[in-house]
């Protein structure tokens, strides 16, 4: 008994096997091994005979004979009736695009024969096309035809000049073999699922994200393919030629559909935009990454091996060639060696140029693929490329690519590279050994550069060496310089240095040897002495490389100088180089013959040893007295003086005796605290030193002292006559430090004698001091001792803020208020500032302090001191960090880096909020009148501290909430506001409770407020701002009389906010129709660069104009933006509202609309625009400007280029120079297929190659018409 047919399993795939079947035109046993493959669907010839009868599924054989029938029938009743026709095949309906397809196919009829039948009337659009279709297609010329096979095969849609390069290469029996071969529905797929190891939905949405990432200009960067065929439909409209109407809508929903990939829709639509450079052409993008996708969505498709690109290479067509080149461009700036292997193989030449991503406009360059292979950091991949390019016969002597190459290696440091190029013949490039030597190459490397026969003596251009061992030798690279002294390198080469007197190199001293190279040896600052090698290394103290250089005979004493010559001696010596001297000394250096230069300003030439000792480098002086150095008498003395400080430091009596006896001066005063030997003895308390010193004639006349040892020594000063003459300079400086060191002793006695009468001389305070006290009450009161500080006060001491602090830090160091306490009982009240103890109190979160100090009257107004990190971030943060007051930090708000620091905090009520005491706070603003600018920072810190405990407190007391702060956060420094904080939060309740206590009408900051809401895309506070000021619909002004609402869709509209325009356009804003110095753009230019259709729409029905001045510098007219970002719906929208097609462009770097259409390879918006009647021969701008054609040439437009020839373009006469510049253009950016199209419209000439080299872009060309109007100004010309 028969089972019934399960005809549900069957219904799900339906639709598929009506595809297949019926409209790819596939049989039977194709369609059931499709299904089996794909979908693991297997049924038998009969069971698919029967769906095929349910379904009415019927094939109708039709021959090319029918469809020539079919379409004169077609034709005919269109000519005699006006109506359209349906076509039914067995009764089912056949779509329009299929017949339209068919009929191209199979009853193609050639436009001559149509012509001449007298059945074909043509309307007068279509008149010009046909012309040029007759010509490209029929033209005996073969340079016209460029290699395009006769278009008897083919229907042509009339929008669509059937000669364009693409439909050359879509529609030959290869192309359609190759895709046909690489593609089909099942075995592709297949492949390419065996091959990536993915499932089908992983591979479609793959090769989706690819295609996506390739179409990377503006309107298309957030495309996804798999969800809107609409988008893609729009895309390609926008980029790519139809062949048969409707084709990008049907491309569209295959590629979204589910059901299949469509591998060959991919590839068709790939292979176009790689043909006219449309795959990542956005500068924006990564050149890398495209390149990889684009060899990665080649070898998905299977199209990767040598067979089919060997016919890909021999098919010679403009595409072809086009696709070749861009193909194995990426190949090679990618490094994908199974990519250029196959490519190579298939016949493509090793020495096509390749640009390295940016156009040379942009200042990019092309080399050859032997000098890109160089240029891999990979070294192993570097030779291994090389290698391959140069089996198939790559040339190294093409211009400059072997030097290049060679060149590369050299930087990259490939010593396999290097030898296999080298023994190639490849010619080294020019300061080879140099460039070696810079990159820090081995030195196997720099040996066979000058085996290769580099010239050793050559000078470098980097840097001050006038050889290569001069830069060696800077660089103290001993292994090099060996290598070069063994080859017979000239060691004594004369080099730039500087003189005796110069502080560069002391300067230098100090920093890494990087620092030193890139500010001496590279840079070029002005020398006016010279040096020899060795010199050079005395400089710095290289005694290995010193030695190296004596090793190998360098001459230490020359004799035949210049003028200015330095002997390295006198380097040494200057730069107090003692192991660099003793080498140069035991070499033989001669003394006499050292210091016979002469001096760049004629003054007296110094001796050696006086240099030695003015630097007060006594070592030195020492080994040149024990080498023989002539030294006077007064020299010897000055020696002797220096030498007496060093010994009476380590209390050495009997050489400090023996010092004094040769004639050491006991009264000289050197740099520092002490700064003399009386001073030293005294501090050490040596009473013998000082006793020895005194009897050979030391005072304490003008001495700086910072102390006294003890109360002994201090009584024995006054007992020697000494002490009187030390207090009258040091009087307060001694008695500080005698009271910080709680030597009450010595204290006493010097307040007996005065010394706090004393004037202190700050010029000689010690930096101690100034970290610790300036006065001896701020000293007693640090200490504690208030019976100290009531002697010094009723002694005429003054209690100022200085000694507030320094009672405060008391009390804080130890955590006992009774010294604070006590104070301020035994001296209040004080009726002064004191915000820095204050400040002390608020950071320790001390309120006892506080309320003490404001009962004592201490006023807490004022700019505090803070001891604090110099980035002061931790003041900052919700937390921040507090100071634990510590010995250490006694007397920190004396410090010179705190008197310095401008202000950071402006009163104490900033410090109360950030370390959150409310009760602190709140006794602050009870104590004392605060201006609303105080209230209104310490307000804006607490807002950007998310700490809203301290709102309601300063609103309350009248803080001005707009009030900016420098806040320094981890990132930036930035001034805010209360206002601005509500604002950047998007917090709409605390904006509302501000504006309560200030509506803004009349701000200043009315506007900038508007922009902070604009910029955050907030509607709802934008809202809340402009009801704040006033009604929504009011004349909405401020004192300035600008129209907020004006000002408010500028702003929006420089944020690309549309929603705020359309809200603000609603409200009544008016536009801003004209450019201005205040408003560079239009209201129109802001909706057209957002590509928003509806804002567009409100702006013009707002009366814009679509043919309003642009802005001066650069501007664009709507229909020119549009063209530019190759939106096709707004460019449709500005012609029919009247734009004008062939608007000028601006003078520098404009362009008219057609132009930026094919810049950017817009040819969907160029046909719209040709049709409008947009000229093809506009001038193109003054300044970095392009014609239609030089614009298309040079981006690689392939198809573009053809399209524009076609309309037009002259090449001839006058217009021969753009013809030139248009083939020079394309092939400097190394579009050489589109070079070769151009060309062949026309026989070259010598003049014309004459013409060629004379041509010059851009930045030459803007500077060759800057010289040009200046001669014309001056009546030159």
């Amino acid at each position: 008994m028969l089972t019934k047919p399960d005809y549900a399993e069957w219904e799900p795939h339906k639709a598929q096997i009506e595809q297949i079947y019926l409209h790819e035109n596939k049989t039977q046993k194709e369609l059931s091994r499709i299904m089996e493959t794909t979908h693991g669907f297997r049924k038998t010839k009969a069971q698919y005979e029967n769906a095929f009868e349910r379904w009415n599924f019927k094939k109708y054989k039709m021959t090319p004979e029918k469809w020539k029938a079919v379409k004169h029938r077609i034709e005919k009743r269109k000519r005699e009736r006006g109506k359209e026709s349906e076509v039914y095949i067995n009764g089912i309906l056949c779509p329009s695009k299929k017949v339209k397809y068919e009929i191209g196919r199979h009853a193609f009829e050639s436009t001559i024969a149509r012509l001449t039948s007298g059945n074909f009337p043509l309307c007068k659009a279509c008149q010009r096309r046909v012309a040029y279709i007759s010509l490209s297609t029929f033209s005996k010329n073969a340079r016209r035809c460029d290699g395009l096979f006769p278009w008897t095969d083919y229907y042509w849609p009339s929008q669509w000049p059937p000669n364009l390069p693409w439909f050359a290469f879509s529609h030959t029996y290869l192309s359609r073999t190759l895709l046909g071969n690489l593609l089909p529905a099942t075995s592709s797929t297949s492949q390419a699922l065996q091959t990536t190891g993915l499932s089908r939905s992983q591979l479609k949405k793959s090769l989706s994200h690819s295609l996506g990432s390739l179409l990377s200009w503006k309107t298309t960067r957030s495309l996804k393919l798999t969800q809107s065929s609409s988008r893609v439909t729009a895309v390609l409209n926008v980029t790519m030629p139809e062949e048969y109407d409707g084709q990008h809508r049907i491309v569209s929903e295959r590629i979204s559909s589910n059901r299949e990939l469509h591998l060959e829709e991919f590839m068709r639509m790939a292979l176009y935009l790689l043909s006219n450079n449309l795959l990542g052409h956005d500068p924006e993008e990564n050149v890398e990454e495209k390149d990889k996708i684009i060899i990665n969505l080649l070898r998905i498709s299977g199209g990767l091996n040598t067979s089919d690109m060997r016919s890909l290479v021999s098919l010679k067509v403009a595409t072809a060639d086009a696709i070749t080149e861009k193909l194995f461009a990426s190949a090679v700036r990618s490094g994908d060696f199974q990519a250029i292997e196959t490519m190579l193989q298939a016949g493509m030449s090793p020495d096509t140029s390749v640009l390295n991503g940016a156009s040379v406009t942009n200042g990019g360059e092309s080399s050859s693929p032997l000098v890109h292979a160089a240029r891999i950091r990979d070294n192993e991949l570097s030779v291994k490329i090389t290698r391959l390019l140069l089996l198939h016969k790559a040339d190294l002597n093409q211009k400059q690519t072997g030097e290049l190459a060679l060149e590369c290696a050299i930087e990259r440091r490939n010593e396999v590279l290097l030898r296999i190029l080298i023994s190639k013949g490849a010619q080294l490039p020019s300061r080879a050994l140099e460039k070696a030597v810079y990159s820090r190459c081995s030195r196997e490397i720099v040996g066979m550069i000058l085996d290769a026969g580099a010239d050793m003596e050559e000078r470098p251009r980097r840097g001050v060496a006038t050889t290569v061992l001069g830069y060696i030798v800077l660089d103290e690279n001993a292994e090099l310089a060996q290598l070069l002294l063994s080859r017979g390198v000239i060691t004594d080469s004369l080099h730039p240095v500087d003189g005796p007197d110069s502080n560069a190199h002391r300067r230098r001293a100090s920093r890494r040897f990087s620092s030193r190279v890139s500010k001496c040896v590279f840079g070029k600052p002005s020398k006016r002495y010279q040096t020899t090698a060795l010199g050079l290394t005395a400089c710095n103290e290289n005694i290995q490389m010193m030695k190296i250089l004596l090793a190998a005979h360098a001459t230490v004493n020359r004799t035949d100088n210049p003028d200015n010559y330095l002997h390295p001696l006198v380097l040494a010596v200057t730069r107090r180089k003692k192991e660099a001297a003793k080498l140069l000394l035991k070499a033989g250096a001669d003394l006499q013959l050292a210091e016979s230069y002469k001096t760049s300003n004629g003054e007296r030439r110094k001796s050696l040893f006086e240099r030695a000792l003015e630097a007060n480098d006594l070592p030195m002086c020492q080994i040149l007295l024990a080498n023989g150095a002539e030294v006077g008498a007064q020299f010897m003395q000055d020696y002797y003086s220096s030498q007496l400080w060093e010994h009476v430091k380590h209390n050495d009596t009997e050489t400090v005796a023996l010092l004094l006896q040769f004639g050491a001066r006991a009264n000289d005063l050197c740099e520092g605290l002490p700064n003399s030997a009386l001073g030293l003895a005294i501090t050490q308390g040596n009473w013998t030193m000082i006793t020895l010193l005194q009897s050979a004639g030391a005072t304490g006349v003008g001495h700086a002292i910072p102390f006294i040892a003890s109360i002994e020594t201090a009584r024995f000063l006054e007992r020697s006559n000494l002490l009187s003459q030390l207090l009258w300079a040091n009087g307060q400086m001694i008695l500080i430090e005698a009271i910080l060191a709680e030597n009450e002793a010595l204290a006493s006695l010097l307040l007996s004698h005065g010394a706090d009468k004393q004037v202190r001389d700050t010029g000689k305070t010690p930096i101690i001091s100034e970290m610790r006290a300036n006065t001896p009450l701020e000293a007693a009161l640090c200490r504690g001792n208030l019976s100290l500080a009531q002697v010094i006060i009723s002694r005429g001491g003054r209690v100022t803020e200085v000694e507030m602090n320094a009672v405060m830090w008391r009390a804080g160091m130890i955590q006992d208020h009774s010294v604070l306490r006590g104070f301020t009982n035994m001296f209040g009240p004080f009726p002064f500032c004191s915000p820095t103890a204050i400040a002390m109190a608020v950071r320790s979160n001390d309120e006892a302090a506080i309320y003490c100090l404001l009962e004592a009257g201490v006023d807490p107004r004022g700019a505090p001191k803070l001891s604090i990190d110099r980035d002061y971030k931790e003041l900052l943060g919700p937390k921040p960090a507090i100071h634990t007051y510590t010995y250490e930090m006694m007397g920190w708000w004396n410090a010179s880096h705190v008197k310095r620091r401008p202000r950071i905090f402006h009163s104490v009520l900033e410090l109360a909020v950030i370390h959150g005491n409310r009760l602190i706070l709140q006794a602050l603003l009870g104590s004392t009148t605060w201006t609303r600018e105080e209230k209104g920072r310490a307000l804006s810190i607490s807002l950007h501290l998310w700490d809203r405990r301290f709102m309601q407190d300063l609103l309350d007391v009248g803080a001005d909430i707009h009030q900016d702060v420098l806040l320094i956060d981890q990132v930036m420094k930035r001034y805010s506001n209360p206002v601005r904080v509500a604002l950047s939060e998007g917090d709409v309740h605390l904006l509302r409770t501000l504006l309560t206590v200030d509506p803004i009408v009349d701000h200043i900051n009315s506007q900038v407020y508007m922009a902070y809401a604009i910029e955050r895309g907030n509607i709802e506070q934008l809202k809340i701002l402009l009801t704040a000021i006033t009604t929504i619909n009011g004349p909405l002004q401020n004192s300035e009389g600008k129209s907020l609402l004006e000002n408010a869709l500028y702003i929006a509209g420089e944020a690309g906010n549309m929603e705020l325009m359309k809200i603000l356009l609603e409200a009544g804003a008016r536009i801003h129709s004209v450019p201005t110095p205040e408003y560079h753009h239009t209201t129109l230019w802001h909706a057209v660069e957002r590509e928003d259709l509806e804002v567009v729409n409100k702006v013009l029905a707002a009366g814009a104009d679509v043919n309003g001045p642009p802005f001066e510098d650069g501007g664009m007219t709507p229909l020119q933006q549009a063209a530019k970002k190759g939106n096709m719906e707004l460019v449709d929208l500005f012609l029919k509202a009247g734009a004008n097609v062939n608007q000028e462009p601006q003078p520098c770097g404009g362009a008219t609309a057609l132009q930026f259409a094919a810049i950017q390879g817009y040819i969907g918006i160029a046909r719209k625009l040709l049709d409008a009647g947009a000229s093809v021969r506009a001038p193109r701008a003054e300044r970095y400007g392009r014609t239609a054609i030089e614009g298309a040439a040079e981006h690689g437009r392939l198809d573009m280029v053809q399209l524009l020839l076609n309309e037009g373009v002259l090449i001839d006469g006058n217009d021969r120079i753009e013809y030139i510049r248009a083939i020079k253009l394309a092939q400097q950016n190394c579009h050489y297929a589109v070079a070769t199209l151009v060309k062949s419209f026309s026989d070259w000439t010598e003049v014309d190659s004459a013409c060629y080299e004379k041509q010059v872009f851009d930045r030459e060309e803007h500077r060759m018409l800057d010289e040009y109007e200046k001669t014309k100004r001056e009546g030159r010309c």
